[in-house]
């Protein structure tokens, strides 16, 4: 078992495992009959050198890839960015300025403040009329696809709630060779409260220039109720029809370097995993529940 600081388990430290060039990935022991075919796709991950990546829908976190707009974001501004936002976006909708574009911008200044009051109003009813950035969350949600994994191999809560209670098994990833088939592995931030964003600035830098890492940020950020899965995770988008089911990213090479089996799973699939790391030239390990230490043990895997 690995302690409190995040080593991992000596067994996997002598295979030359680590924190810094591997990553882990847990996967159900899971068959279903499709078109009369049966089909386990945690193994197809294996066999096919592929990696699933979900649609936003289909997690088990409502909370996935959310944000949210200030909705003060107004009642914030000084007066010059009430101006700047004012000729940025709100302008061109109002009776007042016919002809912006051949308007000078002291002439705009002293019709803005000639008619101060009227144009903050008008402001102040379109931005409470329509949430922009909702639109754009909820859009931005049906494209992204994510595929998850962590830096725990002998977590008792992943063994228990994502493979069904060591029925799975756990795949060993080689971080550098993921690389090479553009799989980026970003670390999850956590936090108490949602991403706030100050969306009309974002759109329209009235303060400062659009920062688009903000948005990159959004699918990387969870509550900090999930912190103890130290999730690592590899972001795609998806088109046509994946948007609401899925990705699956063809990897250039296999990029596994072991499989956690869990002691739980199915004699056909441990018969498959012996046979595909023959093949594909990968390490077996075992895991079990050791009752007495109230963990999951990683050992030496023994047919």
């Amino acid at each position: 078992m690995s302690d409190s600081l995040g080593t991992l388990p000596s067994s996997l430290l002598s295979a030359g495992v680590g924190l810094d060039t591997h990553a882990f990935r847990y996967r159900p022991d899971v068959t279903r009959v499709e078109d009369g075919t049966a089909r386990n796709y945690s193994l197809e991950e294996i066999s096919e050198s592929v990696i699933w990546h979900a649609a936003i829908s289909s997690l088990n976190d409502p909370f996935e890839v959310y944000a949210k707009s200030n909705r003060n974001e107004l009642g914030e501004l000084s007066e010059g960015e009430w101006f700047t936002l004012w000729i940025k976006c709100f302008a061109k909708n109002s009776p007042l300025c016919d002809h912006l574009q051949v308007l000078s911008t002291d002439f705009l200044h002293k019709l803005y403040s000639d008619n101060i009051l009227k144009e903050k109003l008008f402001m102040l009813e379109r931005f409470r009329a329509y949430d922009f950035f909702g639109d754009f969350i909820k859009d931005f949600r049906r494209i992204v696809a994510i595929a998850s994994f962590t830096t725990k191999p002998d977590s008792r809560l992943m063994w228990g709630y994502y493979c069904q209670g060591m029925k799975g098994f756990c795949i060993i990833y080689n971080r550098n060779r993921l690389l090479k088939s553009r799989i980026r592995l970003d670390e999850v931030e956590y936090g108490n409260d949602g991403i706030e964003i100050n969306s009309m600035d974002h759109a329209y830098s009235y303060r400062k220039v659009r920062d688009d890492e903000l948005l990159i940020r959004i699918p990387k950020y969870k509550h900090k109720e999930w912190c103890h899965e130290n999730e690592l995770r590899s972001l795609c988008q998806l088109e046509g029809d994946d948007i609401g089911f899925g990705r699956a990213l063809q990897l250039e090479d296999c990029c596994i370097d072991g499989v956690i089996v869990g002691s739980e799973v199915t004699p056909a699939t441990k018969s498959k995993l012996e046979e595909l790391s023959k093949k594909l030239n990968f390490v077996l390990f075992h895991a079990e529940a050791n009752l007495e230490k109230f963990g999951v043990d990683i050992s030496e895997y023994l047919k």
